[in-house]
């Protein structure tokens, strides 16, 4: 069996710019709390489903009012 040493090879990957456009750095969208509220009304809404329609009435309620939320803070952001 070869040796470790004798296996290895050295491959750098060569990156060139030929006149090409530059990517744009990334922006990602700001932090909100939209994403947690929407994962607990799911959460509430199944956990109705087992024990009593109330707290599904109440998950339901929280998911609606964190979509909106979400999906109009990243409307209104301004991705370039």
């Amino acid at each position: 069996m070869p040796e470790a040493e004798e296996i290895r090879t050295e491959v750098q990957p060569t990156i060139s710019w030929s006149g090409g456009a530059k990517p744009l750095p990334e922006r990602l969208p700001k932090p909100t709390v939209w994403p947690a509220a929407l994962a607990l009304g799911i959460t509430l809404l199944s956990f109705g489903i087992v024990t009593h329609w109330i707290m599904s009435v109440f998950g339901f309620a929280l998911f609606l009012v964190a979509a909106i939320g979400w999906f109009g803070d990243l409307r209104n952001d301004v991705l370039l």
